[in-house]
């Protein structure tokens, strides 16, 4: 399937990679023309174990190209996958303005049909907005967007692991038709039958990742719920190791409580 990413960041530089890694066309774009030249040259501005080599397999093969032009990165995908970035604002609010951005651009670049997939983390409510943007701005009366919503749960040092040999996948999808499209992008790894750089083709035998099939909205909330969950565990580890250095003793552990307590009455 012909595929495009929009933004060429962590998470969308892991999933266009490896989304050609399967087998698919992936032509990626991003509004940083120094970092399409260096990805062009080969050469990824992340650290991630097996991405430079996967990277540059698949641009040999030509199943993996990247792109200045966004409009020409739109009308090249069956499915665009918007990968940018949503920081937080001084509020705390998540900054939408990027998937506002693109949603315009893609609503007047795009001359047929598409399937639009939320990849980035965004609050929820944020498809549906999507959807409004789309059919506010697009041109042509003809062209019909789908919208949905694919969160990623990808950890930094094993992000093509997670992607390729993930233990879920959620599709938050409205009708039979982006579900069955979603299915297909991912066929190649929920049924395993891919070629796989990171296990030289000798993955190990684990169980095939659970599909999760839901709303959108609902899609938008398991991905809070995952990084509230790891943000609890990792919460607990930690306070679990200061107790251990405050339990050590000595004058490092003394040291360390005296730290915490001035920081604590500032």
């Amino acid at each position: 399937m012909r595929i495009s990413v929009i933004g060429c960041g962590y998470v969308g530089l892991v999933t266009g990679t490896c989304l050609a890694e399967a087998g698919h066309e992936v032509i990626c774009t991003d509004n940083d023309p120094e970092r399409i030249a260096s990805l062009k040259a080969g050469v990824v501005p992340i650290y991630e174990p097996y991405l430079d080599a996967m990277l540059a397999a698949n641009q040999r093969a030509q199943r993996l190209s990247f792109t200045s032009d966004a409009g020409e990165t739109v009308r090249a995908g069956e499915a665009i996958f918007i990968c940018v970035g949503t920081p937080p604002l001084e509020n705390g609010e998540a900054d939408l303005s990027a998937i506002d951005d693109v949603a315009r651009m893609i609503a007047t670049e795009a001359r047929e049909s598409k399937l639009v997939v939320e990849k980035s983390t965004v609050p929820a409510q944020t498809g549906q907005q999507l959807k409004r943007v789309l059919e506010v701005y697009r041109r042509n009366g003809t062209v019909q967007f789908r919208v949905a919503s694919n969160p990623e749960f990808l950890r930094e040092g094993t992000a093509v692991e997670d992607f390729l040999h993930p233990d879920r996948i959620v599709f938050g999808v409205e009708d039979e038709v982006s579900e069955r499209q979603l299915r297909e992008i991912y066929r190649p790894i929920l049924e395993r039958k891919f070629r796989c750089s990171v296990h030289m083709n000798a993955c190990p035998a684990t169980q095939p990742p659970t599909l999760v099939v839901t709303t959108i909205n609902s899609a938008e909330l398991i991905k809070h719920a995952s990084n509230s969950f790891l943000a609890m565990k990792r919460g607990i580890l930690f306070a679990q190791g200061r107790s251990g250095i405050y339990s050590f003793g000595g004058a490092f552990g003394r040291g360390l409580q005296h730290v915490e307590g001035g920081r604590a009455g500032k």
